[in-house]
């Protein structure tokens, strides 16, 4: 596979959850109730909101996203737990981080079996796997081939 500089490099992993403690991504999220004051004068007086809910990462405290109720958080290790199946099919670990503070995180698997063009080329395989707790995205997986003959991965070599 080419050499990709995100995230870290997951390929010795031996399980989703492995692979997530490698990539720092071990972390969890928790949907906490939210407060708020009516004006100034009355800012120690809070009142609970019946609307919103604060998503924040547990162990930095920080806060990714003030959704609805009906949010429902999605643990990463939830997330990337069908990985496992495409693991037992030969799929591989590849790279796996996260960007701005947790907010968004990703797994790449590399795929078993290339796919061979007419022409004789090459195309290998992967996947990307992606989620957010900021609300911006449910989880998500996308093909990534890779045509190593291809001018532009020479160019970049």
């Amino acid at each position: 596979m080419p050499d990709i500089r995100i995230g870290v490099d997951i390929s010795s992993a031996t399980s989703v959850e492995d692979a997530l403690q490698r990539a720092g991504l071990g972390w969890q999220v928790d949907k906490l109730e939210t407060y708020f004051a009516h004006d100034e004068e009355q800012r120690f007086n809070l009142t609970k909101s019946e609307k919103y809910v604060a998503i924040v990462r547990r162990d930095t405290g920080e806060e990714f996203a003030h959704p609805t109720k009906r949010y429902e958080v999605v643990q990463n290790s939830h997330a990337f737990s069908w990985v496992e199946n495409l693991v037992s099919e030969g799929a591989t670990f590849w790279r796996a981080g996260s960007f701005r503070g947790g907010r968004k995180v990703f797994m790449l698997v590399t795929l078993p079996i290339p796919l061979t063009l007419s022409d004789g080329d090459t195309i290998a395989r992967a996947m990307i796997i992606s989620t957010s707790h900021d609300t911006s995205q449910g989880i998500r997986a996308s093909w990534l081939p890779f045509r190593f003959a291809c001018a532009n991965v020479i160019g970049a070599s």
